[in-house]
């Protein structure tokens, strides 16, 4: 695993586009993250370079999942993750997180919003245009829209949202959902896979370049598009069916079953193209993705290293609060070690064959 990374320029994530089939295809995840999911769409890795730390050093905090419009939905991965701390990002969800994973829970700003701020830095080109998401596939859900409809009523959008491009999901990409629409000259891009470190970066260069952004079902684009400054609004009555669920997938389903009176206030504040985002949108997104959490780069290098000491030794302290925890780094050590040493065991005295049933038991490389 490469521990170097270079933050990608427009003129990369451009480049990149020319080869969709490179960019979207499907990959393992490779990680150092104690929690695994911390490295989805490169979240641990803008975290990192945002407070000065190591790639390779595992962080010492759970990040959630996007952001999340449910009211109070935990992942089971989330819960029996391995660290002592959780980051949420609106407020409603600090409660239910702190009682249902039993961690030190803190709310924070999205991982997002510092991408967007590494990228400050880099020239942004003039916006024109509309980037529509389609809902989106993944490992566990195929997610099937009313292609016909929504090209229909991306033609009939204002001159002002002209041209449109389509922004697809790495899987519905590999399943060729893209096809509907490049058959009918909409122009194609991705960010790329869930596993891509470089994911966010991508989205907010793809984002900024348009004037505005849309979607046909709700998630973390609305949010993602009006902090890189696009204008977003919902194409409402096209929503996608979701199909082949794999319910024994390790993924968070949270935003499939919203509570409908959140869905209809969302999709009427965002019903219509507005070239100036409003108050109102700005503060409802605020909220939902923590950005009045968002820390400088000391403040963050100083709250990943209280996670790494209440981590260590169970007991430390921030912004004045002390907190206590059984040291998770020692239980992580009490579980791989016995691990280990079967391991060790097996790869002197038993046959192949036993080796291979020991190996699948305890997760070793036997």
């Amino acid at each position: 695993m490469t521990t170097s990374f270079r933050i990608p320029t427009l003129a990369d994530v451009l480049a990149e586009q020319r080869d969709l089939d490179g960019l979207c295809r499907d990959r393992a995840l490779h990680t150092p993250e104690i929690c695994w999911f911390n490295g989805y769409y490169g979240m641990d890795v803008v975290l990192k370079l945002y407070a000065d730390l190591p790639l390779s050093r595992p962080l010492k905090v759970a990040l959630t999942h996007g952001i999340q419009l449910h009211r109070d939905f935990v992942w089971a991965a989330e819960i029996g993750a391995p660290v002592p701390a959780m980051l949420v990002y609106p407020e409603h969800l600090a409660a239910p997180y702190r009682a249902k994973t039993g961690k030190a829970t803190f709310r924070a700003a999205a991982p997002y919003l510092y991408a967007v701020r590494l990228l400050e830095p880099q020239p942004r080109p003039a916006r024109q245009g509309t980037l529509f998401f389609l809902s989106h596939s993944s490992h566990w859900v195929t997610a099937r829209s009313d292609f016909d409809g929504i090209r229909r009523l991306l033609a009939q959008l204002p001159p002002d949202c002209h041209p449109i491009t389509v922004c697809v999901y790495w899987r519905d990409h590999e399943l060729g959902h893209h096809k509907a629409f490049a058959e009918r000259g909409f122009k194609i891009v991705s960010a790329g896979h869930i596993y891509d470190r470089a994911f966010l970066f991508r989205l907010h260069h793809l984002i900024a370049m348009h004037k505005y952004a849309c979607g046909n079902e709700l998630g973390s684009h609305l949010f993602y598009s009006i902090k890189s400054g696009a204008s977003y609004f919902h194409l409402n009555g096209l929503r996608h069916v979701t199909t082949d669920r794999d319910e024994s997938g390790e993924e968070p389903l949270q935003n499939l079953h919203l509570p409908t009176a959140l869905r209809e206030r969302v999709e009427a504040m965002f019903a219509s193209p507005a070239l100036q985002i409003s108050d109102e949108r700005m503060q409802f997104v605020d909220a939902y993705t923590g950005a009045d959490f968002l820390m400088t780069r000391p403040e963050l290098r100083a709250f990943l290293a209280f996670c790494e000491r209440l981590d260590r030794i169970g007991v430390a302290s921030w912004k004045g609060e002390r907190y206590a925890r059984w040291p998770q780094a020692l239980s992580r050590v009490f579980w791989h070690a016995p691990r280990r040493t079967a391991g060790r065991v097996a790869r002197k005295v038993l046959p192949p064959g036993a080796r291979r049933a020991v190996r699948r038991i305890i997760g070793t490389s036997t």
